[in-house]
């Protein structure tokens, strides 16, 4: 696992915890700088001391201690535990994460690491924690956009082309007539075909059709009827 990666766990579990992202890189910013944010030391060890945040003496024995002291995820947990117990002005500052990544950074080794003065070498540190600031903010999960809320399709409702008024005047000048023509022959078609079977089986009396039933009557009625729904004058 590279730097990077390292980096990008060990502050993850301390904004997983609930501390915000500029107060998890403050934690990594030193602890890379106390051992590469490498969960063991490697090679010599300056006064004894081990793990990404380099604990010794008391504070190491009570690492080691823990199951799987020796994973990033431990010592993450580890650092809270005794922030909460030991350095409560520190863990409410990171808490809130209301001050600057160099404030939290310095005050992160001056109340957590207390190293030398040549080791405190502060501006490497807010370095660190500037590079692992970037690297954390890039490793966030990102909240995908919330997919469009299908629509139905929009039926259009088909519209009637307008008639230009010189065409509809001729049309009904054409067809009118003829439908009116048609009717009446209908109507009195129809009416002699009654007037026929209705009259009296006589051969000296004309038939005169039904009485009452007047077909031409009738066939003007209907004509008349059309041309109120067709709009023409009679």
């Amino acid at each position: 696992m590279g730097l990077r990666e390292r980096q990008a766990e060990f502050g993850g579990w301390f904004i997983a915890a609930g501390y915000p992202l500029v107060s998890a890189a403050a934690i990594v910013g030193n602890a890379t700088q106390e051992n590469m944010c490498l969960p063991t030391t490697t090679g010599p060890k300056d006064h004894g001391s081990d793990g990404a945040l380099q604990w010794r003496a008391e504070r190491l024995v009570e690492l080691q201690a823990v199951p799987n002291w020796d994973t990033l995820k431990a010592q993450a947990a580890f650092t809270i535990h005794e922030l909460k117990r030991d350095y409560k002005a520190l863990e409410a500052d990171l808490r809130a994460g209301t001050k600057s990544l160099a404030t939290l950074t310095a005050n992160f080794v001056d109340v957590f690491e207390r190293p030398s003065i040549e080791g405190r070498v502060l501006d490497t540190r807010i370095k660190y924690a500037g590079d692992a600031m970037g690297i954390l903010q890039s490793a966030r999960p990102q909240i995908p956009a919330q997919p469009p809320i299908p629509q139905p399709p929009t039926i259009g409702v088909p519209t009637m082309l307008p008639i230009d008024p010189a065409i509809a005047t001729a049309l009904e000048q054409i067809f009118v007539p003829i439908i009116e023509s048609l009717l009446s022959g209908l109507v009195k078609g129809f009416m002699q075909h009654i007037s026929t079977i209705t009259a009296p089986q006589s051969t000296t009396t004309p038939t005169t059709g039904v009485p009452g039933l007047d077909p031409a009557a009738i066939a003007q009625l209907i004509a008349k009827e059309l041309a109120s729904i067709t709009g023409v004058k009679q």
